[in-house]
Order: structure tokens, then C-alpha cells, then sequence
């Protein structure tokens, strides 16, 4: 299946798009300063999601999380009462989300009634 690259535009429209919450990735960055620099390094993050469509791979550095297990209820002695919650970096949503509008252009366009 051919992913047409991103632009620039595209990139910088889904990283303002994210929301400033506090939680932040194994990096630790966090989304409002990689909104406050975007312009200063989009040209090579735009390169590297380009290249992960290209080549179909998720880079591996952006596999990372930051995994917490949030107490849910009952005893908390029993790990069956505690859920993972995986923390991914902004990089990480930001290439997650074009690939999603990607795939749902793409599915919207071939979609015959």
C-alpha cells in the first residue's frame, strides 16, 4: 500500500492538535515545549516520518513508553487490581496520528456506495 508522504503543514497541524496535558513520554519531553521549538526541527522530524512510511517501520526508539499501574479497586496487595497505562512520547502520537489520517483518507476514498 503506498502512504503518500507528509508535509510539513500536516505535521505541525497534528502536533498543535495535541492536547498540553501533563503526562509526558520516557523522554520526558513535554507537548507544549515541542510546540514552542516545532519550527526549529520540523524539517528533520518531518525527514524521519517520511521515511517510516516509506519503509513501512515504526522507528524503534519511539516504541518506548513510560508504563504506570494505576490502582483500580479493591485489595491493593492483589497486581490483578492494578491496570499498565503506557505513556508514549509526543513524536510517537504525532506519527501514530498521520498514519491514522493517512489510512482514513485513504479508506474514505475508496469507499463505494
Amino acid at each position: 500500500m503506498f502512504i503518500a508522504p507528509v508535509t510539513e503543514n500536516e505535521v505541525i497541524r497534528v502536533i498543535k492538535d495535541l492536547k498540553n496535558n501533563s503526562s509526558v513520554g520516557f523522554d520526558e519531553t513535554p507537548t507544549f515545549l515541542v510546540k514552542k521549538c516545532l519550527y526549529h526541527f520540523i524539517k528533520p522530524l518531518v525527514h524521519i516520518y517520511n521515511i517510516s512510511f516509506k519503509t513501512g517501520t515504526f522507528p524503534d526508539m519511539m516504541k518506548q513508553a513510560k508504563v504506570k499501574p494505576p490502582f483500580k479497586k479493591k485489595d491493593m496487595h492483589d497486581m490483578q487490581n492494578y491496570r499498565p497505562i503506557s505513556t508514549m512520547s509526543v513524536f510517537s502520537k504525532t506519527l501514530e496520528k498521520l498514519m491514522h489520517n493517512k489510512i482514513t483518507f485513504i479508506s474514505k476514498k475508496n469507499i463505494t456506495y
